[in-house]
């Protein structure tokens, strides 16, 4: 509720008869019905102080109070202090209630910080006494500073109600009627704003109320610039402005951190007591209190204004500060709001990596108030900054603009310059799917923990990990699983000792991808678990999780749950948009899944189109999705296709793969029903130690099939128990699994069955009997059991169901 009045005769600084009195309230008062019923149920108790400092809306309150409340009004005796007669005043309204006031008695004192301290305790004490002895009487205080009253002993007894400055703060609804009552047009956003921007303070909100929308913002700034004076820190002496204005550098302050930045020990006390004597500021707790936003404006406002250099010392000890609590991003935007430019750039750098990738975006926004070009490394964080955000850019160009900086400039690297740079490197070319490579001397062999003169022990540490780390991720997208996993685990050590919980889950993720490429699916499943639980617990933003994703799908596509597969793809990598260095693995997933499910030419779809789009891949890559191609020929009996297709992955794989262009050989040889030159060209892996268990675990599976069809059971036997022995060792797992399936697949499809035999076999997934099954394809029952005897025999089955379950599997219907 809210309206305007009218000026009324009363003079505000003597007494004031009730009786037919017009209380004066400022135009356009928002009444306050929160704050008007607290007074009301106050009157049940003895004593109401109202405590809040200047401008916060307390003569305001209970002259509303009054102006509403007619039967109040008709029994108040209201004392209105003047400074230099507050205390003969006081003794007046003694003698006053001494000689006897009718019961029921409301009596008003408002400004009674105008009290001279010499008189107040004393004065106090007797008006309190003769209020608490006298039940007809109400005592109303009204004071900017704290009273000298035992407010928590009459509080425990129900005497006294306090309404304080947190009670006195505007809140939401408060501030919209007021703009509304000022016919200012004013959006929530605006509303908001203005609520926080002032802290509720109800002064500073009139003014920005009433001039923000007639007046230029630096006016209205000014407006509230000289309320802050006039209302507060005129008021105070130098040594308190002063301790105010060094507070004013952190937005809240404990005692720790109230006597760091103002180097006094008895800061927070003594803010405490600036609190108490009607600075305007708010508790968030016992120990942490935060200056009112309109008057810590003003504060910096006089402090960037003043001594320039006193100025900078007292940012950078709050920088220290911020850093030494976590907050880096805070200490960094002190800085720069300072113009300490240099130290900015020091500190963003060395902390870049433990702030990327969760805070990107906000780096990004640091860098953009940095002189563009000042330093090489504000052009590579930015760069970084932009590859970990997402953003489409052109991170060659970057690192381009980065070199030739260096090459500009007579700046001498050192190792953690030189480490920084080359991990740069690897991430740029790392983002568009490795087009070129770097040079990789510092990565193989990297330098020891030393640092100059600007190089911190912590950036030491992060860039030494973070040049590990991407030297790993090197060598998984070239293929050399076994070195990557050794690398990785050691980035791994290094991530969790310098804290960089991120990049250990992003290590995690890529060993656990290097060891299912290498066969090892246990401890990729390990290593998965392990990546996700320290992302939970270390509050690890998930497209970090990439490669822990990939490697979960690898294990569970050798584990033939092709549901989980399909549902981690479709969650994490929705139509397969992943990282450039990621997309290959990704196309073989899905690729590879699409195939098993039975869709060969979707999963050959999706494999040659990839490559089509993707024209930079490393060798590795290529086989990959070779691979792929080749299985999608293979399975659709497209044999000729399918070798070329080997002649292409013979020619692309690393020296390290060449057992792939033997397995896809073997594998179509069985297919071309020669399985006893499979056998002749596979055999040899029986004795070739140091294959990766992925692969063997294929050559193997191929050759048991092959040695079955040749009749060699010798071999057969001696694969099988091979098979056996390292799908064990690795966690593949004898059945139910990928290999089990696409072996039963290359054994089945050896036989081939009959364009009638495959037409009588898709009928025998219904509810036909064998009669009504002839008579569907107009054949004899006679003719009928002869192609079911030749179908059980070739899918090695022994009955309608079993030969259904079996077609199922081998995707015949």
């Amino acid at each position: 509720m809210a309206r305007p009045t009218g000026r009324s005769g009363a003079d505000h600084g003597g007494e004031e008869a009730a009786a037919g009195a017009r209380w004066d309230l400022p135009p356009y008062t928002v009444l306050r019905e929160r704050l008007l019923q607290r007074l009301d149920d106050s009157l049940t108790a003895a004593l109401t102080v109202v405590k809040g400092p200047s401008g916060s809306g307390k003569s305001v309150l209970l002259r509303s109070w009054l102006a509403t409340r007619p039967d109040v009004a008709a029994r108040c005796h209201w004392v209105g202090l003047t400074a230099g007669s507050a205390a003969q005043q006081i003794r007046d309204l003694l003698a006053h209630c001494a000689d006897g006031v009718p019961e029921g008695t409301v009596v008003v004192v408002d400004e009674m910080q105008l009290l001279p301290d010499a008189v107040l305790a004393e004065e106090m004490r007797q008006l309190v006494q003769h209020v608490l002895g006298d039940p007809g009487l109400h005592l109303v205080l009204a004071s900017r500073t704290i009273l000298p009253v035992s407010l928590g002993l009459l509080s425990a007894h129900g005497r006294i109600e306090l309404v304080d400055d947190l009670d006195l703060a505007f809140r939401e609804e408060e501030v919209r009627e007021l703009v509304t009552l000022l016919n200012v047009p004013s959006s929530e956003d605006e509303v908001t704003r203005g609520l926080q921007f002032s802290g509720g303070w109800a002064g500073a909100l009139r003014i920005m109320a009433e001039h923000w929308h007639r007046r230029p913002p630096h006016a209205v700034i000014a407006l509230l610039h000289s309320y802050v004076d006039s209302e507060v820190l005129d008021h105070l002496p130098p040594e308190d402005r002063r301790l105010l204005r060094d507070a004013s550098v952190l937005p809240v302050l404990t005692a720790v951190s109230a006597a760091t930045v103002t180097d006094r020990r008895d800061a927070l006390g003594r803010l405490a007591h600036l609190h108490e004597r009607g600075v305007p500021m708010q508790w968030l707790g016992s120990d942490r209190v935060a200056l009112n936003p309109v008057l810590r404006q003003r504060l910096q406002h006089g402090l960037r204004l003043g001594d320039e250099r006193a100025a900078q010392v007292l940012n950078r000890r709050a920088a220290r500060w911020l850093r030494r609590e976590g907050d880096v991003l805070g200490a960094v935007r002190l800085l720069l709001a300072g113009g300490d430019h240099d130290l900015a750039v020091d500190v963003l750098s060395e902390e870049f990596v433990h702030l990327v990738p969760r805070y990107a975006g906000e780096v990004l926004t640091l860098l953009d108030d940095l002189p563009q070009g000042a330093d090489w490394r504000t052009t590579l964080m930015r760069g970084a900054a932009w590859i970990y955000s997402g953003e489409s850019v052109d991170a060659t160009a970057v690192l381009a603009s980065v070199e030739a900086q260096l090459a500009a400039s007579t700046t001498v690297l050192s190792p953690a310059g030189q480490s920084a740079l080359a991990a740069f490197r690897l991430l740029v070319w790392r983002s568009v799917g490795y087009r070129s490579s770097p040079d990789l001397t510092l990565a193989r062999h990297p330098a020891p923990e030393q640092h100059g003169a600007t190089d911190g022990p912590r950036h030491v540490r992060a860039v030494v990990c973070g040049l590990r780390a991407e030297y790993g991720f090197w060598l998984l997208h070239h293929g050399r699983y076994r070195e990557a996993e050794v690398v990785l685990t050691e980035a791994v050590t290094l991530a969790r000792l310098a804290e960089l919980w991120w990049l250990a889950v992003e290590c995690l993720g890529a060993s656990s991808v290097a060891c299912a490429m290498n066969g090892h699916n246990e401890r990729s499943r390990h290593l998965v678990t392990e990546a996700e639980h320290l992302a939970a617990t270390r509050d690890v933003v998930e497209s970090v999780l990439a490669l822990a994703r990939i490697g979960a799908a690898l294990t569970l596509v050798d584990d033939l749950d092709l549901e989980a597969v399909r549902a981690l793809l479709t969650r994490h990598f929705p139509g397969g948009r992943t990282r450039a260095a990621d997309g290959a693995l990704v196309t073989w997933l899905e690729s590879t899944l699409l195939v098993l499910e039975g869709r060969e030419t979707a999963g050959l779809e999706r494999a040659l189109t990839f490559r089509r789009d993707t024209p930079h891949l490393t060798g590795a890559q290529q086989a990959l999705v070779s691979m792929a191609v080749f299985r999608g020929l293979l399975e659709l009996g497209r044999l000729d296709e399918a070798a070329r297709e080997v002649d292409r992955l013979d020619a692309v794989a690393p020296p390290g793969q060449r057992q792939l262009v033997d397995l896809c050989r073997g594998r179509l040889l069985v297919k071309r029903g020669r399985p006893a030159e499979a056998v002749q060209l596979l055999s040899p892996y029986l004795e070739l130690p140091g294959t990766p268990a992925r692969d063997q675990i294929g050559l193997l599976s191929t050759l048991v099939v092959a040695a079955e069809q040749a009749e060699e059971p010798a071999v057969a036997a001696r694969a099988h128990s091979q098979l056996d022995v390292v799908s064990d060792r690795s966690g593949v797992g004898r059945s139910g699994s990928r290999q089990s399936l696409l072996m039963a697949r290359l054994r089945y499809r050896g036989a081939q069955l009959s364009p009638t035999e495959l037409r009588v076999l898709r009928h025998l997934d219904s509810e036909l009997t064998l009669s009504q099954l002839a008579d569907d394809l107009f054949i004899s029952g006679n003719t009928v059991k002869t192609h079911l005897r030749n179908i059980y025999r070739k899918l090695q089955v022994s009955g309608r169901q079993q030969a259904v379950e079996q077609a199922r599997l081998l995707n015949l219907v």
